[in-house]
């Protein structure tokens, strides 16, 4: 386990009503991209009560102040997390035909934006019957991660088979707090920093602030000319325990040889990766590598890295995914948190970047 120094945001304390804490750049990275929304579904075996759903939720936001959120901007253009005037998070309920449906009603809330300013910044949707039952939460990915969202379904569900538990509020981590310190000299880190300050300044002459009129016409614009789709993978429980066996017959995680078999996947249909994009991008969880144990906190906490890779096809399967885990397992344990590392930009820049 490695001890994680903790960096206090070096953030000012805001007037603004129901503020939560203010968002790091990261969180504001998602803010305005609705690419990057995320959702998760739990399948549920029995009939699943209206009523006592929403009580489980209504218990579950009331735990996680970032389920009943708004943003709202200061003077400066910071946007701030506040719990002020947020309506409830809504509960979609739709009569289930199919065991596919659910995958028509997550295309359906990819294209309903998310009004940052108003609130919540999630959904949930229950595709309902008698028997079976998909309960879906869709987020903007800006106030949590896919392990939060999985932990979320996993509190609901708590609530729900027992209504009369008490619940406590658990105040969002914030993952600067959780990076580790660069210490010592650095050329990098100096020319970074003389071009992050370049772009800052240029930036600052002449500004532009997003509005959600903005986010909702490129939104509209997207949507307009790209479909959402999913490929949906899905393992018998026999073929999971054999994926389970090679794996540790090879030395490797279940995640780093699905990595390396959609590179392949690629390669053999397509071809190779042209040189301007073969790089791999690598999210961790954050929260198993803390000291003092899991966070149960919903935020967004995971790490990210990215470095070049080319699948090498007079190599075994096995030996490119070896090659492919331990350099992820490298970057993992030393915490590389460079695919994430924009605290230094202007907030308001990180913004347009990305709806450009």
């Amino acid at each position: 386990m490695i001890e994680m120094k903790q960096i206090k945001q070096n953030s000012p304390t805001t007037d603004l009503l129901g503020c939560i804490r203010r968002l790091s750049n990261v969180e504001r990275l998602f803010l305005w991209s609705f690419q990057t929304n995320i959702a998760v579904s739990a399948r549920i075996v029995g009939d699943v009560k209206e009523e006592k759903l929403e009580q489980a939720i209504d218990m579950v936001c009331r735990m996680h102040p970032l389920t009943r959120c708004r943003i709202t901007f200061d003077e400066h253009h910071d946007a701030w997390f506040s719990g002020d005037s947020v309506p409830r998070a809504a509960l979609r309920i739709v009569p289930r035909t199919s065991d596919s449906q659910w995958f028509d009603e997550l295309r359906r809330e990819y294209q309903v934006p998310f009004e940052p300013e108003v609130g919540p910044l999630i959904r949930f949707v229950l595709v309902h019957s008698s028997e079976v039952s998909e309960l879906m939460v869709f987020s903007e990915h800006c106030i949590c991660d896919g392990t939060a969202l999985a932990n979320l379904i996993r509190d609901i569900l708590d609530c729900y088979a027992d209504p009369k538990r008490e619940v406590s509020v658990i105040p969002p981590p914030v993952i600067t707090d959780y990076l580790q310190k660069k210490d010592g000299f650095s050329i990098s880190t100096i020319i970074g920093s003389f071009f992050i300050n370049r772009y800052n300044n240029q930036w600052l002459k002449k500004p532009y602030y997003i509005s959600q009129e903005d986010f909702n016409e490129i939104h509209a614009a997207y949507w307009e000319k790209y479909r959402y789709s999913i490929a949906l993978l899905q393992l018998e429980p026999e073929e999971s325990h054999d994926l389970a066996v090679r794996c540790r017959e090879n030395g490797v995680t279940i995640g780093s040889t699905m990595a390396a078999a959609f590179l392949a996947a690629y390669y053999e249909v397509i071809g190779p990766l042209p040189k301007s994009k073969r790089t791999v991008s690598t999210p961790f969880d954050l929260r198993r590598h803390f000291k003092e144990g899991n966070i149960d906190g919903f935020c967004f906490l995971s790490g990210g890295f990215n470095f070049p890779f080319v699948y090498d096809q007079k190599k075994s399967f096995w030996k490119n995914a070896a090659d492919l885990h331990r350099i992820i397992q490298g970057r993992v344990k030393a915490l590389d948190n460079s695919g994430l590392d924009m605290e230094s930009f202007n907030p308001t820049l990180i913004d347009a970047s990305e709806l450009s």
